[in-house]
């Protein structure tokens, strides 16, 4: 579980902040993360299984996760944050600067 969060889940979730939370796209990152789990416990995609019961099964595995949708959306959150802290080509100060050289 910890390589699937540290290499899989990480080149996956690459850039995320840019994306737009469509509910086509959330609800591809939620069969997405269904796959993993289940080739991380093995389960064929013949079995049936609902998302319930492999959410529950990992949950006892490993105790309690952050979905990857509320990855996403924290770090749209968190960048959003870093942006708007930002003084960028729209303040005034930096404005005037290119103006005085």
């Amino acid at each position: 579980m910890n390589l699937l969060r540290s290499v899989v889940i990480s080149t996956a979730l690459y850039g995320c902040e840019s994306w737009t939370l469509t509910p086509n796209l959330k609800k591809r990152i939620a069969v997405f993360e269904m796959r993993c789990f289940s080739r991380l416990l093995q389960i064929p995609y013949t079995a049936h299984r609902t998302n319930i019961s492999v959410t529950q099964e990992v949950t006892s595995m490993i105790g309690e996760f952050e979905p990857l949708i509320q990855i996403v959306r924290r770090r749209k959150l968190q960048w959003f944050r870093h942006v708007s802290r930002h003084n960028g080509l729209s303040r005034k100060h930096y404005n005037a600067r290119i103006f005085i050289r």
